[in-house]
């Protein structure tokens, strides 16, 4: 989904400048986050593999371009398992015994993707106020 809003963040007119401004840095901040080598490397995606991954997930569908559904992407890396996708997939399998190293990127875009979804639904039309709960690691340890 982030690829598609990516490629089509020049064509998103919120109305006001400032507002597309926003989506634009809110979305930089989830990009950053993935790659940053302030934390371990443990899930780390770099620019162009984001961009990869994103763009193997796009398809054209019967109302233009759109990201395919799970059980699309599911049948895709049965048929042409991707390298890049492989890799992210060993990374998770490998969280059963390194959760605490990983934790910090975790919790970073978590705040960050919460803070996206506090801008596009402002409103908690789509999502309820109680499911938009930003993790606090400081008390839960």
């Amino acid at each position: 989904m982030e690829e598609l809003i990516r490629r089509e963040i020049q064509f998103i007119d919120l109305g006001a400048d400032g507002e597309t401004r926003k989506l634009a840095q809110l979305q930089h901040k989830i990009y950053s986050i993935w790659q940053t080598e302030r934390f371990d490397p443990l899930l780390r995606l770099f620019g162009g593999e984001q961009h990869a991954i994103g763009e193997r997930m796009i398809r054209e569908g019967p109302r233009g371009v759109q990201c395919i559904g799970y059980a699309s992407f599911l049948d895709y890396m049965k048929s042409d398992p991707d390298p890049l996708i492989c890799a992210l997939e060993n990374d998770v399998k490998s969280l059963g015994t390194c959760f605490e190293r990983v934790l910090p990127r975790l919790t970073e875009l978590q705040h960050s993707l919460i803070d996206l979804v506090v801008f596009l639904d402002p409103e908690a039309v789509r999502f309820p106020h109680k499911n938009r709960t930003k993790i606090d690691l400081e008390s839960s340890a």
